[in-house]
């Protein structure tokens, strides 16, 4: 009787050391059966610092835009409830405008910068997203890049979370003001050459998003067994 009570016991130990083992050869293999995952994970953390800096640099551009906006809407709603004169609104218009053309033109270089760096990196990433699909084992090789993605798809979320409470791209308030200078033609010029490459550059981060956070449910399911 004792011996039969013991046999369980003996059979789920033996299961587990299988399964054990089973998982460290597939690690080992995922190792040695994945020729170039090596090159591609050197070449996407020499790239991913400077892509991730433009990232963080993003909000901060966005405040410092912001805060021009504000400060603009306001002075122009005093004039307004004080009855003053077209001419004063119309100038402080003006003014908007010239001063919105230094950070019109450093968030064109910004995009521009942002859509060169993750064209650069997005063949290393598909590429290694894929290995890893092929080979489950290293999957947290890629957690790093994870990580910063994830960073980058809530300052995608932000942008994308004013939009649908109302607010219109800046491009397009400029372009309805055009007519009036030619700085609001060079601000609606620049904002929306910016807006058109973040966009291109926002949809390749958004793919690889979507691709890593089912590479690493599937890595998961694997690690506990669920089918």
């Amino acid at each position: 009787m004792n011996e039969l009570a013991q046999r369980p016991a003996d059979l789920t130990s033996l299961v587990a050391q299988q399964q054990d083992e089973r998982e460290a050869l597939l690690v080992a293999d995922d190792k040695i059966e994945a020729p170039g995952f090596a090159d591609l994970l050197q070449g996407i953390e020499e790239l991913l610092p400077d892509w991730f800096e433009v990232v963080q640099e993003d909000p901060i551009n966005t405040a410092q835009h912001q805060a021009v906006v504000t400060a603009y809407e306001e002075r122009i709603a005093k004039l307004e409830q004080a009855n003053r004169p077209r001419g004063p609104i119309l100038a402080t218009i003006t003014r908007w405008a010239r001063d919105e053309v230094p950070l019109g033109r450093r968030r064109l270089e910004h995009a521009e910068v942002y859509v060169a760096r993750t064209a650069a990196l997005d063949p290393l990433v598909n590429s290694a997203i894929r290995t890893a699909e092929d080979y489950p084992g290293l999957a947290p090789a890629l957690e790093n890049l994870r990580d910063q993605v994830a960073e980058a798809i809530e300052v995608i979320e932000e942008s994308n979370e004013r939009f649908r409470r109302g607010a219109i791209a800046f491009g397009e308030f400029a372009r309805e003001r055009e007519h009036t200078s030619r700085a609001w033609r060079e601000v609606a010029q620049l904002y929306s050459r910016g807006d058109r490459m973040v966009d291109e550059g926002n949809a390749l981060v958004e793919a690889w998003w979507e691709r890593l956070q089912a590479l690493f449910a599937a890595s998961e399911d694997e690690a506990t067994g669920i089918e």
